[in-house]
């Protein structure tokens, strides 16, 4: 068990500068492969990154208009430039519509790569179909050399599927017709350089056609974050995103300072912006009591300073609840009601014991550990098979870490402990 209480140390934080978050680029890249014939492929994201089809260029239907159809003897690949897929965020997704003929072995979807090295490559997306190892065979997923081949699911044959793997700058998931069916993999990736973006190949072979896709790709994009679930089915569907996505804090995350720089990414619609935060999830949600902040052009929101809402900062200990409604008052449907998404401030106590409160079967040499509460420098810790001493402060070690390590346990008993911090 773990009975804890708190002694503050009084910390004065000075903040020296505020930056401001600038506005994140999402789509680098959408190649729709819509032309239905010639050497080009536009790059529908208005960044420039057109592509160019290499070999003899072959067109097909796609599962959404237009395909490209990729052969090692026809068109074997399309160059498209040479630029950072993750727009210098460390975190990228590529979504696309493959239709595999069930042929091959060592293929890719995307390449960004000089040669096979820790510094010479960014990444392969690839798909090994006849493996030589059955953890490999006819699955798809991604390759870095300082990281190995992190291999996901089956892929289908004869058919198409939609496919979109996320990088959230640590780990990767892939998603198959908008299921993540293997939950996340770690993951890193290399850094960027001058290597040419490549879709449906690898230029770094003997033979440019060596590890071509055998099959038809279409609706080829690239972002740079990680998509969340209901983005990869937008993606799928690929219809406008119009509603606020990408919050930053992430949903969840916990905040460290009494201050936070609130920024998302705005629907593909979006004018301005209606503000809702507050401490409640049910008033954030509806719109009620004071969580409406405001309607704003911008999409960031500085909170927890005068001038700002919560002036006298947060609160740690505490959860908080935003909510962006993206508006457009020229659309008739517009507005478009956005997720609730929360942060949290740590609190002042010590939390996540570890050995967990209640916790059985205990080492008998267990080292005990905790998150410090927020600000804390020194820790005491009391420990006893007695919860009166551990309730009354008796015996107290000091610390300077967040561990202690209270000796040789007895078996079958029962020990207290607690953390003023």
């Amino acid at each position: 068990m773990c009975s804890r209480s708190i002694h503050l140390l009084s910390v004065a934080l000075v903040l020296l500068s505020l930056l401001t978050c600038a506005t994140r680029a999402d789509l680098v890249a959408w190649w729709r492969f819509d032309e239905g014939s010639g050497d080009t492929a536009g790059d529908s994201s208005g960044n420039g990154h057109d592509g160019t089809l290499l070999g003899t260029p072959e067109w097909g239907a796609g599962a959404k208009g237009n395909a490209v159809v990729f052969n090692p003897d026809g068109c074997y690949g399309i160059d498209c430039g040479v630029f950072d897929p993750t727009g210098g965020t460390g975190q990228f997704s590529l979504a696309l519509w493959a239709f595999w003929d069930g042929t091959g072995t060592f293929q890719h979807f995307l390449t960004k790569s000089n040669g096979w090295g820790a510094t010479t490559m960014m990444m392969q997306v690839e798909l090994w179909g006849a493996h030589t190892n059955s953890d490999y065979t006819d699955k798809v997923g991604i390759s870095y050399q300082a990281a190995g081949s992190v291999a996901f699911s089956v892929m289908p044959k004869n058919e198409w599927v939609h496919l979109t793997f996320t990088f959230d700058g640590t780990n990767c998931i892939v998603y198959v017709n908008g299921v993540d069916e293997l939950g996340p993999k770690p993951l890193s990736i290399g850094p960027d350089n001058d290597a040419m973006l490549e879709i449906g190949y690898n230029s770094n072979r003997p033979t440019p056609g060596e590890r071509t896709f055998h099959g038809s790709l279409d609706e080829v994009r690239i972002y740079s974050h990680a998509l969340s679930p209901i983005e990869v089915l937008a993606a799928m569907k690929g219809e406008p995103w119009p509603w606020a996505f990408g919050p930053d804090p992430a949903d969840g995350a916990l905040t460290t300072t009494t201050w936070a720089n609130l920024s998302w990414s705005s629907g593909d619609f979006a004018v301005t912006h209606d503000v809702y935060i507050g401490d409640n999830f049910d008033d954030v949600s509806n719109g009620t009591g004071d969580t409406f902040r405001g309607n704003q052009a911008g999409n960031t929101l500085i909170v927890g300073f005068v001038g700002f809402p919560y002036p006298d900062g947060l609160v740690p200990g505490t959860t908080y609840y935003w909510r962006i409604d993206e508006v457009n008052e020229a659309d008739p449907n517009s507005l478009w009601k956005g997720e609730v998404w929360s942060f949290s401030i740590p609190p002042k106590t010590a939390y996540f014991p570890n050995p967990a409160d209640d916790a059985e079967y205990v080492d008998l040499n267990a080292e005990l550990s905790w998150t410090p509460g927020y600000g804390a420098k020194l820790h005491t810790v009391y420990f006893s098979d007695n919860f009166d001493d551990v309730n009354d402060g008796v015996g107290g070690a000091p610390r300077g870490t967040a561990t202690y390590t209270p000796g040789p346990l007895e078996l079958a008993s029962i020990y207290y402990w607690r953390v003023d911090e």
